[in-house]
């Protein structure tokens, strides 16, 4: 089967002249005879288990091998150890440390709405973020070198959140809401929303969200790692999570579920904004693509046209 695998590969991979003239140069890079990729179907179909047997034995020591595991280390960490085989552990850029704790306990009596409180006293107050009644901000992400996204947000507590998206100045993307009515335009077209979208923007439009969780249910799931830190895990609705750090109950991240997958956004970098600690930095899941948007100012209480919105 894999002798199959190479062959077949190798042939189809002569269809490309790109790829002809890639072995061209690999042979001249490597100093490969000349007749190298002439007679390569021939060395591969010689191969014999022995000789893949003979080679394994040279170059793979047992007693000098290496096994590595990429996961949650609260997963898989305990069984390995019944393994006996030594384990050691590595941080996000391969150095190591001690085993880390992968697990808390949830404190007796801490519940979803206490962590959201605490979240809210956090960065400034309940009464102080009731008291915006207008938030805008605009952020950058360098999506390749010298190209750069802009999100231009604005929220109100009239229901009203627009989102506009550029590139390189100009607009590629716009989200609207004013009130019951929204929309999308991209590339010339515009595109009314439905009712459930609209509800859900309506959520979204507050210029504090998490003001319209107060009187909700939420569930504390358990204590996890995210972002290298210990966050309790609030079951918002059926399709959204949010992470508070257990020790300065900060927003680290927010979670959306779907059918397919889940997106994380992370929130971090808070600095105070007229007494309220905002995130700066906001690392997002962009069309596969992971984005590092830098806030880079926060306007608070301006006064807007409705026709902004429409």
């Amino acid at each position: 089967i894999a002798k199959s695998k190479y062959l077949s590969n190798f042939i189809f991979s002569l269809e490309s002249p790109s790829t002809v003239a890639s072995y061209e140069v690999s042979k001249k890079e490597n100093n490969l005879p000349k007749n190298y990729f002439k007679t390569f179907l021939e060395k591969i179909d010689a191969v014999t288990i022995e000789d893949v047997k003979a080679a394994a034995n040279k170059h793979f020591k047992l007693d000098n091998a290496r096994i590595l595991v990429v996961g949650k280390g609260s997963e898989v960490a305990d069984n390995l150890e019944k393994t006996g085989i030594p384990v050691k552990y590595y941080d996000n850029y391969g150095n190591e440390i001690e085993k880390p704790e992968f697990s808390k306990e949830i404190p007796e009596g801490m519940t979803g709405l206490k962590v959201l409180n605490n979240y809210i006293e956090k960065i400034g107050g309940l009464q102080t973020i009731k008291d915006v009644k207008a938030l805008e901000f605009s952020a950058k992400a360098e999506i390749q070198e010298g190209v750069n996204l802009v999100l231009n947000t604005i929220k109100t507590n009239q229901k009203q959140y627009l989102i506009d998206m550029s590139l390189m100045g100009q607009s590629m993307m716009k989200t609207a809401l004013n009130n019951d009515k929204g929309y999308v335009s991209a590339q010339g077209t515009k595109e009314t929303l439905g009712k459930e979208e609209i509800e859900a923007m309506q959520i979204e439009a507050n210029v504090f969200p998490v003001l319209s969780l107060l009187d909700s249910e939420l569930k504390i799931e358990k204590i996890v790692k995210m972002n290298n830190e210990f966050c309790y895990k609030v079951n918002v609705t059926e399709d959204m999570n949010m992470y508070f750090s257990d020790t300065s109950f900060l927003k680290v991240a927010q979670e959306l579920i779907y059918e397919d997958g889940s997106e994380i956004t992370i929130f971090k970098d808070y600095k105070p904004v007229s007494n309220i600690l905002l995130p700066h930095t906001v690392e997002m899941d962009m069309a596969g693509q992971k984005l590092e948007l830098k806030i880079e100012d926060y306007t608070l209480n301006k006064t807007y046209d409705s026709k902004t919105f429409e």
